[in-house]
């Protein structure tokens, strides 16, 4: 009952007029295939490579938003609504007209149909159809840099449409004019050779009519998502299955395991700052690792090296630096800081507002996380420090409330001590480091790698808690609040 409410939704979410088009064109091809347009010894078409391009092209655009599963699905209502347009022809046609005084003949054997085509369209289609949605995805997930992009749109289109139709062509031709032909057509019939030159030939023609029309394809996809077209039927696909289905454009959802975030789309994309090291960098590799698309910024060069990594040198508290991103990320991560610099105020509290104002509030978004400080809790630390990240903690609020509207959760995680480069001056001295692990109930700090894997539990998989500032500190402030550091 769920999986019929969630289709029914489906089918409210996809916008009529591409529903309504790709039916027509798959019961016009049906029709026009009734009619063989050119026959030779070596080369034949029948008149359904008239159309049948369109229904690849509606099947593409439904893919590319809402995935191959949801296009699979249009295109069993487009052949259930094929069969019940065939039955109604077959019954207009076996009525007897007596006294009416006009031949009827051509009307009833073209409306009237064949059986046997019928029946072979049907199982073409249905098998093409599964081809093309299902290599339009595979393809699509190839262009992990830019996979909504003109270059992954059109060549995702081109490939899953020739494959597509040259199936679909020849399966319908092989099982017509080869199988059935001969039998109920006093012998007429079709050489394997003339199928295989039809499929290939039908699947060039009608492959040049989609990449006419691919330009007004890919635009309709774009509006799609700056539209969030789909967005109720994305959550409530996740709230069925409990697993990722990060749609673009779609309401985020659970992933519950630690397999690769990838979707019946694309890698998700994933947006840090302060990459060039520390935590940010070892974020970025968490990302990276789990399949996702990543954009950093930091005001140092890049340090990582992976195909799905993007590298943008900017200063967060300066907002005219930052760059545009297109697509926009569907996951922040705003870490970049700084620590009694004079600057924290600025880069801290000022930058993180600049990157979230300026990313965050669209309809891809799917979770905004701060990085914030046990210090703006317990009040130890550097004064302008201590200001700057409870700052942090009282926006990441502001934030978490704005964007409840897009379905989206922002937080702030506040780790205690954690063992980076900036922290060496007490994790190098023996004296400070003993105070500090006297001071430290579980007697330990966070690692860059476990504190990145928080990072990743509170975009990718939470998907309820929301407004919340997450302690993670070895059990420092609730057991016993101190700060250390070396004296000047």
């Amino acid at each position: 009952m769920k999986k019929l409410k969630l289709t029914t939704l489906l089918f409210r979410s996809i916008p009529s007029p591409v529903v309504a088009l790709f039916v027509v064109s798959v019961i016009t091809m049906n029709l026009l295939a009734n009619k063989t347009l050119v026959q030779t010894r070596f080369l034949a078409l029948d008149g359904g490579i008239l159309v049948s391009w369109l229904s690849f092209l509606c099947m593409d655009v439904v893919t590319k938003h809402f995935g191959p599963r949801a296009a699979t699905k249009m295109s069993i209502f487009a052949i259930g609504a094929n069969l019940l347009a065939c039955l109604i022809f077959f019954v207009v046609s076996i009525i007897p007209t007596p006294g009416i005084d006009a031949d009827y003949t051509a009307f009833n054997s073209i409306f009237g149909g064949t059986w046997f085509i019928l029946l072979s369209s049907t199982v073409a289609f249905f098998l093409s159809s599964l081809i093309n949605n299902f290599l339009n995805f595979a393809v699509g997930a190839l262009f992990r840099r830019d996979p909504d992009g003109r270059a992954a749109f059109f060549v995702r289109s081109y490939v899953s449409t020739f494959v597509g139709q040259f199936a679909d062509n020849l399966i319908f031709s092989v099982l017509t004019f080869m199988l059935f032909a001969p039998i109920f057509w006093d012998g007429f019939h079709w050489t394997f050779i003339q199928c295989v030159t039809c499929a290939v030939l039908g699947a060039i023609l009608e492959l040049l009519m989609e990449a006419a029309f691919s330009p007004l394809g890919y635009l309709i996809c774009r509006k799609w998502t700056k539209d969030n077209v789909g967005a109720e039927y994305f959550a409530a696909e996740a709230a069925l299955f409990g697993k990722a289905k990060l749609s673009k454009g779609s309401d985020p959802v659970l992933n519950t395991g630690s397999d690769p975030v990838s979707t019946d789309h694309a890698p998700l994309k994933v947006l840090i700052t302060g990459t060039a090291r520390g935590i940010g960098r070892a974020a970025a590799l968490k990302y990276l690792n789990e399949g996702c698309e990543v954009v950093g910024i930091d005001r140092q060069p890049g340090t990582i090296d992976h195909p799905a990594y993007t590298h943008y040198v900017a200063d967060v508290a300066d907002a005219g630096t930052l760059p545009d991103i297109d697509p926009a990320p569907e996951i922040i991560f705003v870490n970049a800081g700084v620590q009694n610099s004079g600057a924290d105020i600025d880069v801290n509290l000022r930058g993180a507002i600049n990157v979230t104002e300026k990313y965050a509030f669209q309809p891809r978004i799917r979770a905004v996380l701060f990085n914030a400080s046990a210090s703006a809790r317990s009040g130890f630390e550097f004064p302008e420090y201590v200001a700057s990240k409870a700052g942090v903690v009282g926006y990441m609020k502001n934030v978490a409330v704005r964007l409840a509207e897009y379905g989206a959760v922002a937080n702030a995680v506040s780790p205690g001590g954690v063992l980076t480069e900036s922290n060496r001056p007490v994790t190098d001295d023996p004296e400070l480091w003993a105070q500090i692990m006297a001071a430290t109930p579980l007697k330990k700090w966070l690692t860059e790698d476990e504190l990145a894997e928080w990072v990743w539990f509170l975009t990718a998989v939470n998907r309820s808690a929301s407004g919340v500032d997450v302690l993670v500190d070895n059990g420092e402030l609730a057991l016993n609040s101190t700060f250390v550091w070396p004296k000047n």
